[in-house]
């Protein structure tokens, strides 16, 4: 399922081409509760199911690969049930105004994703549950998972309180900034 919520036009099909080889749903939220829109689409599936949510906002990043591999991580029935939360623990921070990617470090980061055995909507917690920061102390079961490159990055438009921390975080510049715009699919800056 993929929450969507007064996103620009042009992004809907750019993250349809993204993930097109996985099963998944858009629920499209404005305001209100986002646990009961979720629980409201996932009501009309068949159950039991595993359902994998995952939060994106439109003005962050993930990489061409993130679902793939989110899809590959092998989880038994068992921990389903008991749900589990994954991470990528290394991501970066782009700085629009530098038009540069610095490493972060972040296993809380809010690009977790919940895994979850359901027998029916009631049972539905979600990626949304809890603040991302407090979500791993609330499932018994977390991997953090490695990659060669950021598979996440929270993009920095300017200088304002939500974005002190990131910047102040901004310490060890990416040389690689061309690869991780493919990865990412930058056409151009943002």
């Amino acid at each position: 399922m993929l929450l969507v919520d007064r996103c620009e036009f042009e992004f809907l099909p750019r993250l349809e081409e993204i993930v097109h080889e996985l099963p998944f749903k858009f629920v499209f939220f404005s305001g209100g509760d986002i646990q009961a829109s979720l629980t409201q689409l996932v009501a009309s599936f068949d159950f039991p199911m595993t359902l994998y949510t995952t939060r994106l906002d439109t003005d962050d990043l993930l990489a061409s690969d993130y679902f793939a591999r989110i899809g590959g991580v092998s989880i038994g029935l068992h921990e389903a049930n008991e749900r589990v939360v994954l991470s990528f623990p290394g991501g970066a921070n782009y700085s629009v105004r530098e038009d540069s990617f610095y490493y972060s470090s972040y296993p809380e980061n809010p690009f977790l994703t919940m895994v979850e055995r359901l027998h029916s909507a009631k049972e539905l917690r979600g990626v949304y549950w809890k603040m991302h920061t407090e979500l791993a102390v609330h499932v018994p079961h977390v991997r953090y998972l490695r990659s060669y490159h950021p598979m996440w990055a929270s993009v920095i438009h300017d200088h304002n309180t939500s974005n002190e921390s990131l910047t102040a975080t901004n310490k060890v510049k990416l040389a690689d900034g061309d690869f991780l715009k493919k990865k990412f699919g930058m056409a151009q800056n943002l």
